[in-house]
């Protein structure tokens, strides 16, 4: 079996590995990766490699989900570039050293891709600073590596290229076998490694330099001081293992063999430029980004600039900083999956979106969330309140004046009736009224409530805010009930209900969507209304923070309902068969013909035109980041 993801550009190798698969008939599978899978990637990513990584390694994390799903002992490559001499371009930089302190010298200076040593104290904050230069020197850290083996030898081009592999050997090759360990354990999958056999890496390491690199010779004659010359050879990647293409030469063909070097990434020094740039943005320029209490913000806004207006390709640094961190929010602050798990529990899957969002969007604004007493608050930037809500009207409320509320509580027990029909009524009729009562009496300016697109009466059609209402339901009475109860409270501040429809996102329990995701990874049968199933408009958590927030900037008055939903329609079939695909499963479907398909999606266009947002994740990206 063989297995590559695919890229766009000069990136995509997928036409070299579908030759070798068909050379040697493997079965042979594809993942494309699209520039938003590094953002859906990261938190997980660094959550397994637990350390910092330089390299960028996602799409190794990718290639091992993709595997995983046939295999679970693989065969990796990782270690024939280190022993065979496949970078000759960081070499030849090297070669021409006219002693031991001047490899050690122009070696480290290739090696000091990131940043200077001149640029670090303007980099790190201060204190970080004063920590980080206290010890050991980047450099004597490097030279000690060196140093450790007397037998390396500094006379010849043929040493100092010895020596760099030495080098790789050392430091840079169990970095890679360490992610590749990490990341396919990540999948529950092992990777091996042939080339790291002890007998055949001994015998690698005896062969002379002049047998891995066959430009050595040319190498030697150029004048470095003959402008371009030296740059052009260097960007000559298709020399190097040259022991292992001859060795091949008669099983492999030669767009194989003469195949210029090629590094496993993707293209993001493009990506951050573009389709990843707000992505980047959000995370190492808002209030919450961790990195500034390490890195300074004018530097990271100054390589931000330079990256995308100076054409300067600082793809590697800022790959790092926002592996960075992520990594500061795992272990360092202890929010792991904070959001997207714990707090959606504790204020439910669309409460605990809503308060990120607005913090992160809305500034010189305080936000306070109304919390029970054993609950803690869903960001640290909020303000608690302590309140119980199902307690109705005896619930107490804080004594100070707001201008805005939200009231997105709703009874988790909206399944159990009649079993839990208090709970649910207490939840969702008292509490309304509660804070209604509470908002009138000290001077609110807005109330926003939830409510759900199940209120309606299927159409077969896109429903409307006209649309005939018809609860099927307790909980989709109750919900009518508290619509119903806010309306004479439009004389004393605006209102604004929102009928939501089939929100879905990470860290949503025991809805349609984790549970059809569920089921379908679990080999269960899903049975559909009809052919189709359902018709629906989901919104992702995304789109539903946003557009509540759109709303919350818009002027309103008086008493207004509005349908929010996504832009397009779906069926249950439909998204059945995407979650197959993205998942690697089967999918058993079933079609029950004796049940009516029901159409329950929305035209949320009034909202849309009120807030000037239309919705951006579409099903297919939705799905696949949860």
């Amino acid at each position: 079996m063989s297995a590559t993801t695919g890229r766009e550009a000069n990136f995509d190798e997928r036409r070299d590995a579908e030759l070798m698969a068909s050379l040697f008939k493997t079965e042979h599978y594809e993942q494309v990766l699209n520039s938003n899978d590094l953002s859906w990637a990261l938190p997980q990513l660094v959550w397994h490699l637990e350390d910092l990584r330089v390299g960028m390694s996602y799409p190794n994390y990718y290639i091992s989900g993709l595997a995983s799903k046939f295999v679970k002992v693989c065969l990796s490559g990782a270690g024939g570039d280190e022993l065979y001499g496949g970078y000759p371009w960081r070499y030849y930089r090297v070669s021409g050293s006219v002693d031991k302190e001047a490899y050690f010298k122009e070696y480290y200076s290739f090696w000091q891709r990131l940043v200077n040593d001149e640029d670090k104290p303007r980099m790190f904050t201060p204190e970080v600073f004063s920590q980080t230069s206290s010890g050991r020197d980047a450099f004597s850290t490097f030279k000690n590596v060196f140093l450790f083996n007397d037998n390396l030898k500094y006379n010849t081009p043929e040493d100092h290229i010895k020596n760099s592999m030495y080098f790789e050997a050392k430091t840079f090759l169990p970095a890679l076998f360490l992610v590749g360990d990490k990341l396919s354990m990540a999948h529950s999958m092992e990777e091996r490694f042939p080339f790291m056999d002890n007998e055949l890496v001994n015998f690698a390491q005896k062969i002379p330099v002049k047998y891995k690199l066959g430009r050595l010779d040319e190498m030697k004659r150029i004048d470095e001081n003959e402008i371009g010359k030296l740059r052009k050879f260097e960007m000559q990647f298709n020399d190097g293992k040259n022991v292992l293409r001859n060795s091949m030469s008669k099983v492999l063909p030669d767009s194989i063999i003469n195949r210029k070097k090629q590094g496993f990434s993707a293209p993001d020094e493009s990506w951050y430029r573009g389709e990843n740039f707000q992505y980047v943005c959000s995370l190492l320029q808002s209030n919450k980004s961790r990195i500034r209490d390490f890195i300074q913000p004018g530097y990271i806004d100054r390589i931000l600039d330079e990256h995308c207006n100076k054409n300067i390709n600082h793809r590697l640094l800022i790959w790092s900083f926002i592996c960075f961190e992520w990594w500061v929010r795992h272990f360092v602050y202890n929010k792991r999956k904070r959001l997207h798990e714990d707090s959606c529990y504790w204020y439910g899957f669309i409460g605990s979106n809503l308060i990120t969002y607005l913090l992160d969007h809305m500034q010189g604004v305080s936000v306070y969330c109304l919390s029970r007493p054993e609950k803690g608050a869903p960001d640290e930037r909020c303000k608690r309140l302590v309140c119980d809500l199902s307690k109705g009207n005896d619930a107490v409320f804080p004594d100070e004046n707001f201008d805005v509320v939200i009231h997105l509580a709703q009874s988790r027990h909206y399944r159990d009736f009649p079993a839990q029909a208090a709970d649910i009524y207490a939840l969702n009729v008292q509490s309304t009224f509660a804070l209604a009562e509470w908002a009138r009496k000290h001077g609110v300016n807005r109330f926003v409530m939830a409510s759900t697109g199940s209120v309606y009466q299927p159409t077969g059609q896109l429903l409307k805010e006209t649309d005939p209402v018809f609860p099927g339901s307790f909980y989709t009475a109750s919900k009518l009930a508290a619509e119903n109860l806010l309306r004479p409270y439009c004389e004393f501040y605006s209102i604004d209900v929102l009928r939501i429809f089939s929100p879905y996102g990470k860290g949503q329990k025991n809805m349609l969507v984790p549970n059809l995701i569920g089921s379908i990874r679990q080999g269960k049968q899903v049975t559909l209304s009809g052919k189709d199933g359902l018709v629906l408009s989901p919104v992702y958590i995304d789109d539903c923070s946003a557009l509540i927030y759109g709303l919350l900037k818009a002027e309103t008055a008086g008493y207004e309902v509005y349908n929010l939903g996504g832009a397009g329609t779906v069926t249950l079939r439909e998204m059945a068969m995407e979650i197959s695909r993205i998942a690697g499963c089967e999918l058993n479907i079933v079609e029950d013909t004796s049940r009516p398909v029901v159409n329950i999606s929305s035209d949320s266009g009034k909202l849309y035109s009120k807030t000037g947002y239309f919705p951006a994740v579409n099903i297919q990206d939705g799905l696949k980041n949860v």
